[in-house]
């Protein structure tokens, strides 16, 4: 049976979450500078059916990896994103925002097992994407632990440097996805 099957997978890779913005109609994009909004969570990671609040990582830097199936230089990406997790451990929470449908998410992941980090996932997502609005893949979003919005952009944004900068409450400079294209100087 193809659900029991897709089942087992998400209890392996702990990887269903879904969003819902709390008090808020429409959803306004969230700028670097402002506080994270409430957000509630569905989701099963590492097995286990939960619903909670984005706050539980309060106190951690949280990083929104957008990525997609079709993006193999994202994919790419995965084994970077688990080193940084175990090297900052406790002090951080990188979550994979897959932007794919279900159906296109669960046919990668049945194919794919191998590829996929010890990270949770969103899958199917449409609220971060809103909040967060992007056109490249490979966006990086960071959340500082007091729940500011720090950084929103390209990739290379994400290194350890970057995270322990953050994480020592320093102002970070970053590149936006606009200015990896437009050779336009980064953005503190």
């Amino acid at each position: 049976n193809s659900s029991l099957c897709f089942a087992s997978l998400i209890n392996i890779f702990g990887i269903l979450f879904s969003l819902s913005l709390e008090g808020q109609q429409p959803v306004i994009p969230v700028k670097v500078g402002t506080p994270m909004p409430d957000i509630t969570m569905d989701y099963i990671w590492k097995g286990v059916k939960t619903r909670s609040r984005l706050d539980i990582f309060k106190g951690k830097l949280v990083v929104f990896d957008f990525w997609y199936t079709s993006c193999s230089s994202c994919i790419d990406e995965f084994p970077k994103m688990e080193q940084l997790q175990k090297r900052f451990e406790g002090k951080i929470q990188i979550i994979l925002v897959a932007g794919d449908s279900w159906p296109n998410l669960r046919k990668w992941l049945a194919k794919n097992k191998d590829k996929m980090p010890d990270l949770p996932c969103i899958g199917a997502d449409t609220l971060l994407s809103q909040l967060f609005p992007h056109e490249v893949l490979g966006h990086k979003v960071m959340i500082d632990p007091q729940g500011i919005v720090r950084v929103s952009g390209a990739t290379e944004n994400l290194t350890a440097k970057k995270i322990q900068d953050i994480l020592e409450d320093k102002t970070v400079t970053y590149v936006t996805n606009n200015a990896r294209f437009t050779g336009k100087k980064t953005i503190s």
